[in-house]
């Protein structure tokens, strides 16, 4: 989110807030299968915003209230908890999908150098990817890793600028 990435987060937050199933109020009348639908929508819509094709497939896993997602790289696929996509307010799965595509566009960023305009972040996230500590192994760890620190601050900007908050 440096130079050229305010710029990427102004076209997500924008074609984000043309999805009509996005809206709560829409988002509370559709059932799993069109929330799956309306997230794959979305995560197209963040892929062309962040100038990384191919767009993420966007799954579902079987998952309890504390799991939300995570990104599969080599099967690029972004999985949304069960749990979370039933019964979660829209901001939340929205929150979740967008640090998620943050991590597909970390991974493209770090496939294709040229893509994202700071270096040295390129080189910090390629490092980290190298040696990722999981949540499990150690929570405190997981949570300051440059990967997760840049997914979780641009997923908190896009949701909160999509949905009113302080960012």
């Amino acid at each position: 989110m440096t130079e050229g990435g305010a710029s990427r987060v102004d076209r997500a937050v924008e074609a984000l807030g043309r999805i009509k199933g996005l809206r709560p109020e829409v988002w509370e009348r559709r059932d799993t299968r069109g929330r799956l639908d309306v997230l794959q929508e979305a995560e197209n819509a963040l892929a062309a915003a962040q100038g990384r094709a191919p767009e993420a497939r966007v799954i579902s896993h079987e998952a309890g209230p504390d799991d939300y997602g995570y990104y599969d790289g080599e099967a690029n696929s972004i999985s949304i908890g069960s749990y979370s996509l039933a019964h979660d307010y829209v901001r939340e799965v929205v929150d979740t999908l967008a640090h998620e595509s943050r991590h597909a566009y970390q991974q493209w960023a770090v496939n294709q150098p040229t893509l994202h305009d700071e270096g040295a972040e390129v080189a910090a996230w390629r490092k980290n990817m190298e040696n990722y500590t999981m949540y499990e192994d150690d929570p405190v760890r997981y949570a300051e890793q440059p990967v997760e620190v840049d997914a979780r601050r641009y997923a908190r900007v896009i949701a909160d600028r999509l949905y009113g908050g302080i960012a």
